[in-house]
């Protein structure tokens, strides 16, 4: 029993995997380590959209990034900006519930995972 039910596991888990619908639960600070997928950098944090939008603004502007694009609806936050060698940085933060929010960056075209790991890095400094 033991053995069908482990193989069944291991098949779901390799049709998940080959789907690219592989699911990641986490908690912490947010909700454990940041999930790169598809160029863009995701982590989900237990704290509201608006501490999660100001600190991104600091961060950016800590870093030298001009704020190119600063929109901010009821549920959803987005920022834009640059690097000196013209390479485009996308941050959206959308809330979850009142108290929780998924922050998404985007460094680049294909996606840059170091930069945009810096980027998270110094907007988790200032939560």
């Amino acid at each position: 029993m033991l053995k069908k039910f482990i193989l069944g596991f291991f098949c779901v888990f390799l049709m998940m995997t080959q789907l690219s619908c592989l699911f990641v639960v986490g908690s912490g600070i947010g909700a454990g380590a940041a999930i790169w997928y598809k160029g863009k950098l995701t982590q989900h944090l237990n704290k509201d959209m608006d501490k999660v939008y100001q600190a991104s603004i600091t961060a950016m502007k800590k870093m030298g990034l001009p704020i190119l694009k600063a929109e901010r609806g009821e549920d959803v936050a987005q920022l834009r900006s640059k690097y000196l060698d013209d390479t485009n940085v996308w941050i959206t933060i959308e809330a979850l519930t009142p108290y929780s929010c998924e922050i998404t960056i985007r460094v680049g075209v294909l996606g840059d995972e170091q930069r945009a790991r810096q980027i998270l890095k110094e907007i988790l400094s200032r939560i």
